[in-house]
């Protein structure tokens, strides 16, 4: 049916797929399944190669095996297949999770550095929001200060010493809040460099890197984009080698 060079191929490819595509689902079906040890890496390879043999059978011998044999076959075959695809995704997952960990501490430190962002930044604008009060208030006594003066001979009275001495007063808490307000910027400085540090990291992560990049363009959580992905690697991976086989 095939050139003999083509035939070849197709059976080189079909042994690696259906190679890798077992080797995943033993060792995922035996990451499942921990607490079965070895029992269930040899159930696990017992399951796939009854998958190939039953695939290659049913290929080759569909039209003369009875209806009801065959429909046993198909229904074995297909459930044995979603059972290693099981497999595949559950060996993907938890090497992603192992990958993920150091990714995970990093978005948590990052939200937590965005978090003390946002209260600083709300402290500073109630600090600011005050100083801009307490010199319009200070403007108001100046003013009153002024037009006392004004009015009096000696200078002396007892309210130019009651605005005088509110005068001070504001001028004391003015420079209180503008210190505080200048340590609260150095620390939220020193929290962004951290925060943008920290995102540059996760970006440039060797392992989730690319994966991060994804969802961020897709606008949704990292975990989402590589479900997805690896979903689409278990709907094809393992229907192919069985195709091919």
């Amino acid at each position: 049916m095939f050139k003999p060079t083509l035939s070849k191929v197709i059976a080189l490819t079909a042994f690696i797929t259906a190679s890798c595509a077992a080797y995943f689902s033993v060792f995922g079906i035996g990451k499942l399944l921990a607490g079965g040890g070895i029992g269930i890496l040899v159930f696990a390879s017992a399951l796939e190669l009854g998958k190939l043999v039953s695939v290659s059978f049913l290929y080759r011998y569909f039209k003369e095996i009875p209806r009801v044999l065959r429909s046993v076959f198909i229904f074995f075959s297909v459930a044995i297949m979603l059972v290693t695809s099981t497999g595949i995704y559950g060996y993907l997952t938890a090497s992603y999770t192992r990958a993920s960990v150091s990714v995970l501490i990093q978005q948590g430190t990052n939200s937590t550095l965005l978090t003390q962002d946002t209260l600083l930044g709300t402290t500073i604008r109630f600090k600011t929001d005050r100083i801009i009060q307490l010199g319009k208030v200070r403007t108001q006594q100046e003013a009153r200060l002024d037009t006392t003066i004004a009015k009096t001979t000696t200078g002396s009275s007892k309210t130019i010493t009651e605005v005088q001495r509110s005068l001070r007063t504001n001028d004391v808490e003015m420079q209180q809040l503008q210190t505080q307000v200048d340590s609260l910027l150095a620390v939220r400085s020193i929290l962004t460099a951290k925060r943008i540090g920290g995102e540059v990291a996760l970006q440039t992560n060797s392992e989730l890197g690319p994966f991060i990049y994804i969802a961020k363009a897709l606008g949704v959580p990292l975990d989402t984009a590589v479900k997805w992905f690896i979903l689409g690697l278990v709907l094809i991976f393992d229907p192919l080698s069985v195709r091919l086989v």
